[in-house]
């Protein structure tokens, strides 16, 4: 079972992971959507943050522009992350289910 992390505003993926403050997460088995809910990320400094990740049971993260030093801690932690993606969430999620990302 894969479970998708997509930091997100307003709909799209968030414009920059480290100030993101929701995270949307996504179970899918077998290739299909199986639950998602969103998961309040925000913490005032970035191990707290990647906890409340991990605690999710996310293993793989979809995110837009991520700083270096923050990205190094999530990939210590286990996720596969896949940065520099951008758009409307929905769009983001089938990308990812057909492969495209």
């Amino acid at each position: 079972m894969v479970k998708l992390g997509i930091p997100i505003w307003n709909n799209w993926v968030s414009p920059v992971f480290d100030t993101a403050a929701s995270l949307l997460v996504v179970d899918l088995r077998d290739n299909k959507e199986t639950d998602r809910r969103v998961v309040p990320i925000q913490a005032p400094i970035f191990p707290q943050k990647i906890k409340k990740i991990t605690e999710s049971g996310v293993n793989v993260l979809i995110c837009n522009a991520i700083s270096r030093p923050v990205m190094e801690m999530l990939m210590a932690a286990g996720p596969e992350i896949i940065p520099w993606r951008s758009g409307p969430v929905e769009e983001i999620i089938q990308a990812y289910l057909e492969g495209q990302l």
